[in-house]
């Protein structure tokens, strides 16, 4: 046995000086995932991506960016001294601002990027609100915490006619919404979603929390899932829009948005309060390490496509190359 070890350790000994070259040699920075970095008129917060362009909705109003140019293609005033710009969604001809503070939801015509309405919403809005648009919808959550336990409300505006069709109560408090053809899901500051019907405009599904600390702070749509950042209990989780069910859940710190990757098994998420961005794996169930912070710091707005990965931060929006952040690991 002690022939034996000392073998090994000559062994290792050896190898360890015919390695030593390699080890002293210096070793390669990984290039930076930072593509571009665009300047924007205030402070950006939220960012929609579709094939017309990238928005940019800042303190100041709306800002529209051409994503194969890296610049600002035309801005947009928005907004009143009294509230302030509380989220964005996209229609086939028009931009949806409300205003958080206020009981007005601002229009923007896309083609000539200018206001052009306004629709009375009949209450003041309360944070946080979520906003989303699919065909002649337009679907406004408010007030979820505005009394301080969860209540609220979901509107729905009808965007031809421009006023309200729809008032949906949701007694555990709206905090995120997103729309399809056939759905609106709506997460919850109870941490449940609700699926509401489009069409009757009413809750017709309900999938509670996996854990009683929940609380829904930001969904994201994906390729037959939707991805929910649960601030409450500090986890990414993925339900599966076939099965009707939670298929992976992923511990993050204080996750306070999100980003559907372009396959259902990837998502980007904003951990840590606003501070740091990462890649959550759901083949592997696991996080990625966070993009150093030298690169990247104070992220709020977030959307994946065109080939990278959109973040706001300071008063820039940035483009990062997704293959050079890094992956989680396998074990």
């Amino acid at each position: 046995m002690l022939v034996a070890a000392g073998v090994s350790v000559g062994v290792r000994v050896a190898a360890d000086r015919r390695g030593s070259p390699a080890r002293q040699a210096a070793v390669a920075p990984a290039p930076s995932p930072v593509l571009a970095q665009i300047p924007v008129d205030g402070k950006p917060r939220q960012l929609v991506l579709d094939a017309d362009g990238l928005w940019a909705l800042t303190d100041r109003g709306l800002q529209r960016i051409d994503p194969s140019a890296d610049r600002v293609e035309s801005s947009t005033p928005l907004g009143i001294p009294t509230a302030y710009l509380g989220g964005l969604a996209l229609s086939a001809d028009a931009v949806w601002v409300p205003g958080v503070r206020s009981d007005l939801l601002w229009r923007v015509d896309r083609a000539a990027n200018r206001v052009s309405g306004q629709v009375r919403l009949g209450q003041v809005l309360h944070g946080p609100v979520g906003v989303a648009a699919y065909g002649d919808s337009v679907w406004v959550t408010c007030c979820a915490l505005e009394y301080g336990a969860p209540a609220g409300m979901l509107l729905r505006v009808d965007a031809r006619r421009g006023r309200v069709t729809a008032r949906v109560p949701v007694p555990e408090g709206p905090m995120a919404v997103v729309a399809d053809r056939d759905a609106v899901w709506v997460g919850t500051a109870r941490g449940s979603l609700l699926r509401v019907d489009p069409v009757a405009a009413k809750v017709v599904g309900r999938v509670p929390p996996p854990d009683r600390r929940g609380r829904v702070q930001a969904l994201s749509r994906g390729p037959g899932v939707l991805w929910v950042a649960d601030t409450g209990a500090g986890a990414i989780r993925r339900f599966d829009l076939t099965a009707g069910r939670f298929d992976v859940g992923v511990t993050a710190p204080a996750p306070r948005n999100l980003a559907a990757g372009t396959g259902p098994d990837e998502a980007w998420v904003v951990t840590d309060l606003n501070q740091l961005l990462s890649r959550v794996d759901a083949g592997t169930g696991r996080r990625g390490p966070p993009v150093p912070v030298q690169y990247l710091g104070g992220v709020r707005g977030i959307v994946a496509g065109a080939g990278a990965v959109w973040v706001t931060t300071g008063d820039q929006v940035v483009r990062l190359d997704p293959s050079r952040v890094a992956r989680p690991s396998s074990g």
